[in-house]
Formats: structure tokens, sequence, C-alpha cells
């Protein structure tokens, strides 16, 4: 996905192509949670490390374009920083789900921490479909090549 970013600066196209996939692959992990095999559970989980892997940097590049002359390093830096918070926070509160789910269905707290992970990256979908993609960056690095 790099590389056709590379030659098309298509951000918002591959990042929302990669959310979705990331949506179906947790739907697909919900739906195959039923049958309690754990072989066959880990093929939505590749899937989804397929898919979100690539999206981190897409979407990082999109951060350092969109935000230019602002430094690459402070724009990252200070992403990282919010989501390793947001992680710890969410972490801690899917801990509380998962332990507070009833015994006899101990599915049901994974059930609602893949739906909320669902809601997170539709959220995260709709961030990146409203935002607007000015390529600041690279016009002013086609300027001076220009120059």
């Amino acid at each position: 996905m790099l590389k056709i970013l590379n030659k098309t600066q298509a951000y918002k196209k591959l990042a929302a192509f990669g959310i979705v996939g990331c949506i179906l692959s947790v739907l697909a992990m919900i739906g195959l949670l039923q049958i309690e095999n754990f072989e066959i559970l880990m093929i939505p989980a590749l899937a989804l490390g397929f898919f979100i892997i690539p999206v981190i940097p897409i979407l990082l590049e999109l951060a350092s374009e969109v935000c230019y002359p602002i430094g690459e390093a402070s724009i990252t830096g200070f992403i990282f920083t919010v989501a390793h918070i947001a992680g710890f926070l969410l972490g801690s509160g899917f801990s509380l789900i998962i332990d507070s789910a009833p015994a006899d269905n101990k599915k049901l707290g994974s059930i609602e921490v893949l739906l909320s992970f669902i809601v997170i990256f539709l959220i995260g979908l709709c961030t990146v479909f409203f935002m607007k993609q000015d390529l600041r960056r690279t016009e002013e690095e086609k300027a001076r090549a220009i120059e």
C-alpha cells in the first residue's frame, strides 16, 4: 500500500480501504468466535494485522502533510502520546468489560470489546472521510524542485 501511496498520493482512499478491511476483519472475528476454534480465529486476526499495519504510516504521512510546516517529529510525538494515553485507558476499560462478563458466557465480554473496536474504527473512518486532504508539504517540495 505504501508503494501505491507514493505514486498516487491518495492518503484518504488508502486509509479508508485499510480501516474498512479492519472493520471486516473484526466482524469476521466476532462470527468465528462462536465456533471456539483458535486456529480458524487466527485467520481474521492475521487479516486485521495485514490491514492495520499499513494504515498507521499512511495516517502519519497524512498528518505530516496536513500539519506542514510543523516538523514530522513533533506531529508523530503528539500522535503517539495521545495514542498511548488512549490505549492505556481503553485497555483498562476492556479489562473491566471482559472481567465483568457473566461466568456462564465469557464470550460476551470479548464480543463487547470487539464491537468497541468496530466503533473506534468507524470513528476513525469518519475522521478520515471528513478531513481535508491539503498536501502542503508535497506542494512545497515540488515548488523547491522547480526552482
